[in-house]
C-alpha cells in the first residue's frame, strides 16, 4: 500500500486515461455483451473477494476469544490467547502487556489485510478493463472490410480483375485501421505504465506467497491444532489471492496476443496495399505479448502460479524434514 501511495499521481493519471479509452457506444450489441460480461465478472469477483477477506480477518481475530469463552463455559481453566505467534521483547503474558499485544496484533492484522485488499482490487480492476478493451479492439478489427457480395464485384467497390487477370483489392478502410492502430498503441502504453507501477508489488506478492503458504501449512500440520480452522481459512485465502492475480495477468496476456488472430480473421485481403502494411505492423506488435512482471525477473502467468505452489511445497518438505529430525 505504501508503494501505491508513493505512486498515487501515476495511478490518478492511469485512471484518467482509462476513462478516456472507455467505450461509449451503446448500439453495438456484440460489443455491449463483451463489456457487460467483463463488468459482471469483475463485480462478482470484487464482492466475493472482499466478503471472503473480511470473513477471514474476523475469523482469525475472534478465534482466540471464542476458544477462551468456550473453555470458560465448560469450567476449564483458560487464558485469552493471541492472534499471531510473535516474539516480543517483554513478557506478553503479563496482564497489561497481554492486552497491548492482543490489540496490536488485531490492528496490524486488519490493516495489513485491508491494504493488501485495496491493492488487489485496484490491480484486478485495471487489468480487467485493459483486457476488455483489447477484446473490443479484436471485435473492431474482425469487422474490417466485410464481405459485401459475390467475389468479383458487387456493392462497396471491393475490387475487380486487373489487366493481367489478377485480383486487385481496392477497398479503402484506412480510417478504421488507423483508429484501431491508435487504440492499440494507447492500450500498450497504458499497460506499460501500469506494469511499472505494479512491478514491485508483484515481486513482493510472488516472493512472499510461497513463504506464506509454506508457513501456514507447517502450522496446520505440526503446531496449532486449536487454530486449525482459521489457519486453513488463511491458507485458502493465500492460495486464492495469488491465483487470482496470476489469472488476471494471464488473461490479459492472452487478449493481447489475440489481436494478431483478429487481424488474420478480418477482411484484410479486401483492403488496399497501404492498409495491409498497417495491419502487418499490428500483427508484429501484438505477437509480442503484454506480460506483467515481478521487477522483470519473471513473467506473471498461470505458470507462475503453479511455480509458486511447487516452491511452497518444497519449502514445507524441507521444514518438515528438519523438524522431524529434531
Amino acid at each position: 500500500m505504501a508503494i501505491i501511495w508513493y505512486k498515487q499521481d501515476i495511478f490518478k493519471q492511469l485512471v484518467s486515461e482509462l476513462a478516456d479509452l472507455w467505450p461509449v457506444r451503446k448500439d453495438d450489441g456484440e460489443a455491449a455483451e463483451i463489456k457487460q460480461r467483463s463488468l459482471n465478472a469483475l463485480r462478482f469477483f470484487h464482492i466475493f473477494y472482499t466478503a471472503f477477506t473480511v470473513l477471514g480477518v474476523a475469523l482469525y481475530n475472534l478465534t482466540p476469544i471464542a476458544l477462551h469463552a468456550w473453555r470458560s463455559a465448560r469450567g476449564a481453566r483458560s487464558e485469552l490467547g493471541f492472534v499471531w505467534h510473535v516474539a516480543y521483547p517483554f513478557d506478553k503474558r503479563h496482564p497489561v502487556y497481554h492486552k497491548i499485544a492482543y490489540a496490536f496484533e488485531v490492528c496490524s492484522g486488519v490493516s495489513s489485510v485491508f491494504f493488501m485488499l485495496s491493492s488487489d482490487l485496484l490491480f484486478t480492476a485495471t487489468t480487467s478493463h485493459i483486457t476488455m478493451l483489447l477484446r473490443l479492439l479484436q471485435l473492431k478489427i474482425r469487422r474490417l472490410a466485410p464481405e459485401r457480395g459475390a467475389a468479383g464485384g458487387g456493392a462497396g467497390g471491393r475490387g475487380g480483375r486487373g489487366a493481367g487477370g489478377h485480383w486487385v483489392a481496392t477497398e479503402d478502410c484506412l480510417t478504421e485501421i488507423v483508429s484501431c492502430v491508435k487504440v492499440h498503441q494507447r492500450l500498450i502504453k497504458y499497460f506499460n505504465d501500469l506494469e511499472k507501477a505494479f512491478s514491485l508489488v508483484n515481486l513482493i506478492n510472488t516472493v512472499l506467497s510461497s513463504v506464506d503458504i509454506c508457513c501456514v501449512v507447517f502450522v496446520i500440520v505440526l503446531l496449532e491444532p486449536w487454530m486449525e480452522v482459521s489457519n486453513k481459512f488463511f491458507l485458502v485465502a493465500a492460495v486464492t489471492q495469488i491465483g487470482i492475480l496470476c489469472w488476471y495477468a494471464d488473461d490479459l496476456q492472452s487478449a493481447s496476443v489475440g489481436v494478431s488472430d483478429a487481424v488474420y480473421e478480418s477482411g484484410w485481403f479486401r483492403c488496399n496495399t497501404e492498409c495491409r502494411r498497417l495491419l502487418v505492423n499490428v500483427i508484429q506488435r501484438s505477437q509480442k505479448p503484454l506480460y506483467f512482471t515481478a521487477m522483470k525477473f519473471n513473467n506473471i502467468t498461470m505458470r507462475t502460479y503453479a511455480s509458486i505452489l511447487t516452491t511452497a511445497y518444497s519449502y514445507f518438505a524441507l521444514l518438515y524434514s528438519m523438524y522431524s529430525k529434531n
